[in-house]
């Protein structure tokens, strides 16, 4: 590398120095809700820790599909509201991020089927484009977004080889966009908040929440590497678990069933051949089949998501055999020339969404924002889960609010922090595989010391995208378990891993 990264915001592994400080603000829980809920937070003026029982984005955070939606489904059920919210927010990544993000353009046959007509179609992406006519204001040429429109039958085969021709009415495209690398945005968010001052810990186990008198006065927190217990001082605690969110909150106060009802989401990456340049809305000739989105990767398809009904109490995110199969053969019907198999999946990624209602695949509309003194809990208690990666920042703004009694954020008027110096390697592992071993090591090694990476499954896959950019993963995932001193990990329980080989 042409410079070090020691001069870069650290995220730092120190808990015994974090102990030391007292803190306005706790948030339990690394994933995108819970670093977003930081951000905000210090960008408000308040002193912030964050503790994750695990690494940073090992759960729903970090199996992300990664596509950053404008909310066209939303026009479908007319709730302009989310559509609105999902368009800012799309911009926001693309504005804070631009070096993260790709325009994607998104193809979906039309086969005469209820909303999905092209007739429909066209009214839709009109009203989609008129009502988003300033998603591109100010933004960088790099990522602007087209408008969209349909095509013929003619028009959708030249675009789309293997396209399933019986019925085929044409297709509708638009535009959102492509997360480069959904690890690294988490990632760099933890870094500005660090920058203004927050504190951020993984494998540091939240295992309980002090109070006096019915008042939050703390956390404590296991060390996961050693086994040590810490006390930190907190006024107020942000309870951003995820799955285990009801559960972490329930012995201090009521039960709030609408934080998480369980269900299981997957997404997979196949090594195939790509079918084009598009990501590509399929559905198999059945009815009730599901859409699917199959993204072009350097190296194949990018493929889901698929959501899989769980009992209630599920904690795991384990995909079967069998539900890997059902899948498969939903994209082989979809696209009968495609011909994938168990044999070219390279990857699945899996974590635990919220529902409506248990065994049921229906995802809840909103996130959850409680605070438990409202309903005799203890005071200065908070609980936040949410469903999308894209809507994770207007969450933790609106948790914020909740947590400060505020209506609308302070003014914000810092500047974006310049993300890492490394971001170029970290995105390219093609082109970390032709370096050397010393530069690679070296690489490795700064950027784990300065991200708190502290095994080669932390760096590889929550640190950087090579999963999807290099030709052999395992080389470099090899090469990082050199490059990181082995140190005494904490067993992961089943389903924590945030991807998994088949």
């Amino acid at each position: 590398m042409a410079r070090s990264l020691a001069g870069e915001c650290l995220i730092a592994r120190e808990p015994q120095a974090a102990a030391s400080h007292r803190y306005d603000l706790a948030v339990i829980g690394g994933g995108i809700h819970g670093a977003c809920v930081a951000l905000e937070a210090t960008r408000r003026g308040l002193r912030v820790l964050l503790v994750e029982a695990a690494d940073f984005g090992i759960g729903a955070s970090g199996n992300s599909l990664r596509i950053l939606h404008g909310g066209l489904r939303y026009l479908q059920s007319a709730d302009l509201v989310r559509f609105r919210e999902s368009v800012a927010e799309r911009r926001w990544y693309a504005h804070t991020f631009p070096e993260l993000v790709d325009p994607l353009s998104c193809l979906m046959p039309l086969y005469g089927e209820g909303l999905k007509r092209r007739s429909v179609m066209r009214v839709a992406l009109t009203l989609n484009d008129w009502l988003s006519r300033h998603r591109n204001d100010g933004m960088p040429a790099r990522v602007r977004l087209p408008g969209g429109g349909t095509f013929g039958v003619r028009g959708t085969q030249a675009r789309f080889a293997a396209v399933r021709r019986v019925g085929l009415e044409g297709a509708a495209l638009w535009h959102d966009y492509l997360m480069r690398s959904s690890e690294r945005i988490l990632i760099e968010i933890l870094h500005w908040a660090c920058r203004l001052g927050a504190r951020a810990l993984n494998y540091a186990r939240a295992v309980g929440v002090q109070s006096e008198g019915g008042q939050v006065a703390g956390l404590t927190v296991v060390d996961q590497l050693t086994g040590e217990h810490y006390d930190f001082k907190a006024d107020r605690v942000c309870n951003c678990t995820g799955s285990l969110a009801r559960n972490f909150a329930a012995p201090y106060g009521r039960e709030h069933t609408e934080l998480f009802i369980p269900s299981l989401a997957f997404n997979v990456l196949f090594d195939c051949d790509r079918l084009g340049e598009d990501a590509l809305g399929v559905a198999a000739p059945e009815a009730g089949a599901p859409v699917y989105f199959l993204c072009p990767s350097p190296h194949g398809i990018w493929a889901g998501t698929e959501h899989v009904a769980r009992p209630e109490g599920c904690v795991v995110a384990n995909v079967t055999e069998a539900e890997l199969l059902e899948f498969v053969g939903r994209i082989n019907r979809a696209i009968p020339s495609i011909g994938l198999s168990l044999h070219h999946v390279r990857r699945v990624f899996s974590g635990l969404l919220p529902v409506k209602t248990a065994a049921t695949t229906s995802l809840t509309a909103r996130e959850a924002i409680v605070n438990h003194a409202r309903s005799g809990g203890l005071r200065g208690l908070y609980s936040v889960t949410g469903i999308k990666f894209t809507t994770a920042r207007k969450v933790g703004e609106r948790a914020v609010n909740e947590i400060l009694n505020a209506r609308r954020p302070a003014s914000l008027g810092e500047e974006i922090p310049p993300i890492s110096q490394a971001t170029g390697f970290l995105l390219d592992g093609a082109r970390v595989a032709t370096m050397n071993d010393v530069d690679a090591l070296r690489l490795i090694r700064e950027v784990a010391g300065a991200e708190s990476a502290l095994c080669a499954q932390d760096f590889c896959l929550r640190r950087t995208n090579w999963i999807f950019t290099a030709p052999d993963f395992g080389q470099l995932e090899r090469l990082a378990a050199r490059a990181l001193t082995p140190r005494q990990m904490p067993p992961q329980r089943a389903g924590d891993a945030a991807a998994s080989h088949v």
